[in-house]
């Protein structure tokens, strides 16, 4: 059931039209012209969470996503997540964020697409690991290869809100933190993501990969993450976009 639920979410997600477009959300409200909210489905075994559009929620604020006990999920955890009904490639992607706290927490603004879209894996990433909320990590995969760089910040991504943002190019991938170049991964043509690929965001938890992630255990109240924004520009703008 789950699989199916799941292959209706993406044909839902692909249904928009396949041409980029630049806008910034600050997601007083969820507009489903560009976004679907993931509702009833989990990633497998990785995943503590399933999916539900109950913790997916929008206001003057920004976009609060929480993760909740919930005795109906199978692993006994909710969370959220949003894809962009559009596809995008080249150019400038932001989001302005607070990160979820704890051990065995993800909280990640990426773009992917792969084999449930028909693809080859292409994604890109900005995480932040809930065991150390004063590091972001920097991705990118895809079927020939995947890297990833952890960079220390100079502040509590779970206290104050950042932006975070990548530049991705034929060639090159760069990723900013408020506004300043922090990393650039480069490589030939067939080792670096060049398909179109979908603008996601989500939290998650996990016990699978303890030396990654670090170990889950529930803290006994709802775990949030924030967004403030989310912004996609085909070209580099002049100044931070959220």
């Amino acid at each position: 059931m789950l699989v199916i639920v799941f292959l209706l979410i993406v044909l839902a997600a692909m249904s928009g039209s396949n041409v980029s477009s630049d806008f910034v959300d600050r997601f007083h409200a969820l507009d489903p012209s560009r976004w679907v909210v993931s509702d009833h489905w989990s990633n497998g075994k990785w995943f503590l969470c399933d999916w539900r559009k109950s913790q997916v929620r929008a206001g003057p604020g920004g976009m609060t996503v929480t993760v909740v006990k919930n005795p109906a999920s199978a692993n006994g955890y909710s969370s959220g997540e949003i894809q962009s009904r559009k596809l995008y490639q080249f150019g400038y992607y932001e989001a302005r964020m607070t990160a979820a706290a704890g051990s065995g927490l993800d909280t990640a603004f990426f773009t992917y697409t792969g084999a449930p879209r028909g693809h080859p894996w292409n994604e890109i990433d900005v995480e932040i690991l809930g065991k150390d909320t004063k590091s972001v990590e920097f991705s990118y995969h895809t079927q020939n290869h995947s890297q990833s760089t952890v960079i220390k910040l100079p502040f509590d991504s779970a206290i104050e809100s950042h932006t975070y943002g990548f530049d991705w190019e034929p060639g090159y991938v760069a990723w900013y933190i408020d506004g300043r170049l922090a990393h650039k991964e480069t490589g030939p043509p067939s080792a670096m993501p060049n398909d179109p690929q979908q603008i996601m965001f989500d939290v998650w938890n996990s016990n699978v990969n303890p030396p990654w992630m670090g170990t889950f255990s529930w803290p006994g109240h709802p775990i949030d993450a924030h967004v403030q924004c989310i912004a996609y520009s085909a070209k580099v703008p002049g100044a931070q976009l959220c």
